[in-house]
């Protein structure tokens, strides 16, 4: 689903991922 996101930012993504992740938006 973040693929980009992963390679930019794993710490910040991870945190973001699960709770953007139920909402459908990703950052």
């Amino acid at each position: 689903m973040a693929t980009a996101a992963v390679g930019e930012t794993l710490d910040l993504s991870d945190s973001i991922q699960r709770f953007a992740g139920r909402n459908g938006a990703y950052y």
